[in-house]
């Protein structure tokens, strides 16, 4: 797997069993960061360490586990000693913990591996298929699943029929009707018939989003449409996959945003970035985490050691091993529980007592439509870097300009539960 794959894949918590006191807690974060604020006075002491605002979150799966992994598609893995299951938003246990590894739902399928090997996918009734023949797969997208038989990867129907043979080194889910297939060491993209689409000339290669796709030749990345044609030259170091409009980019080791014309939007001067959703964006700068938007205006200051993306309008912030739920705003929403981690479909993983259960967040709505930079904004490329006041560049400039350059560190991210999937399946392929 390559490097960007593997920070891609990178899992962003450090589990905390030095049980901090919940009352500790709450106190000391309300009190000392002056940026947070509970609007909740009146009902908050000392003596109530534990905040709920107008009571928006219920513990909806128990507090019994050993570890949880987020939702996805409605159904979250939970993990007893060395057994993992399958539990819905309600708590109601799908599948008893009894596999090895069980992955996330994608199209209504999850991906088990049982203690003796056999590999199997779960749905949401709870039934178990073996996939018998194979020593790897992944999930099923657009309707077929990479599978592997002596290191040659191919793809299956859900019907279990081979469609794509196994003759490739590596091999990766559909997106757009097009999936990245490495042969001879080297990418490139077939369709769902099996034929070559873009030719195998890369070093690398993502997933296809909106007709287009990063790739790596050497030791940078460029963007290319669905015939091959190069959209953006190849002179990123880094990248993260476009999301709502824009994309962030690493160029002479500093993060910034472009748009799918390659202008620069918003200026390189992060040490830290993430994709940008519900109009915020993750950035770090001196070891700190804060938000900006679609502008480059800092709406978080950069006060935390980890940061989740914005979901339902809610943010995990942490600091000092101190998690609370905040929105945009700065108002604590929810504190008290010695771990939380980013929300995902109204659900967040949680730790208290010694054990994970899942919050959910009763106001979350499915239904709100999505949000995109171009709907948003869209200046000029030369105004992108200009169309803030003297003192709103500062506020940006400020800290970069005063801070020490430091190791990008994609791992301290409160990260999307998909991540944890991609670092635990390579887990699990180097125990073989």
């Amino acid at each position: 797997m390559s490097g960007i794959k593997k920070l891609f894949s990178v899992i962003l918590i450090v589990c905390l069993f030095t049980g901090t006191g919940a009352q500790f807690a709450v106190y000391a974060h309300v009190v000392n960061n002056p940026w947070i604020r509970n609007t909740l006075e009146d009902d908050f002491s000392e003596d109530s360490p534990f905040l709920n605002a107008e009571d928006r979150f219920v513990e909806a799966v128990p507090f019994v586990y050993d570890h949880v992994w987020g939702f996805h598609e409605g159904y979250a893995t939970i993990v007893q000693g060395e057994n993992e299951g399958v539990a819905d938003r309600y708590g109601n246990v799908i599948v008893t913990p009894q596999f090895a590894m069980v992955t996330i739902f994608s199209e209504g399928l999850a991906l088990a591996r049982a203690h003796s090997g056999e590999i199997y996918f779960l749905d949401s009734a709870g039934d178990a298929f073996l996939l018998a023949g194979y020593d790897d797969a992944n999930l099923f997208s657009e309707g077929l699943a990479p599978v592997s038989r002596g290191g040659r990867w191919g793809y299956i129907n859900k019907d279990g029929n081979e469609v794509i043979p196994l003759i490739y080194d590596s091999a990766d889910v559909f997106a757009e009707g097009l999936a990245a297939v490495q042969l001879n060491g080297k990418w490139g993209f077939i369709n769902t018939r099996g034929d070559e689409t873009v030719p195998f000339v890369y070093d690398d290669a993502l997933s296809f989003n909106e007709g287009a796709v990063w790739v790596r030749q050497g030791e940078y990345w460029g963007l290319i449409d669905n015939s091959g044609n190069e959209l953006i030259e190849f002179k990123y170091e880094r990248i993260i996959p476009f999301s709502e409009g824009l994309a962030a980019v690493q160029l002479r080791g500093r993060w910034g945003y472009i748009d799918r014309q390659g202008n620069e939007i918003i200026p390189f001067i992060y040490e830290m970035a993430y994709r940008f959703n519900e109009g915020l964006a993750p950035v770090g700068i001196n070891d700190k985490w804060g938000f900006i938007d679609y502008e480059g205006r800092l709406v978080v200051p950069f006060e935390f050691e980890n940061i989740s993306s914005s979901s339902g309008g809610l943010i995990v912030v942490e600091e000092n091993m101190i998690f609370n739920v905040i929105d945009r705003f700065g108002n604590v929403l929810l504190s008290g529980y010695d771990i939380i981690l980013g929300f995902n479909e109204g659900m967040a993983p949680a730790f208290t007592n010694g054990r994970w259960g899942f919050v959910r967040d009763i106001a979350y709505n499915p239904d709100l439509p999505p949000q995109s930079w171009e709907d948003v904004v869209t200046p000029a490329p030369s105004q992108a870097q200009n169309n803030n006041s003297e003192n709103d560049l500062w506020s940006r400039l400020g800290p970069f300009l005063a801070g020490i350059a430091v190791t990008f560190i994609a791992g301290t991210m409160i990260i999307i539960p998909m991540k944890r999937y991609a670092a635990r399946k390579q887990k699990q392929k180097k125990k073989k």
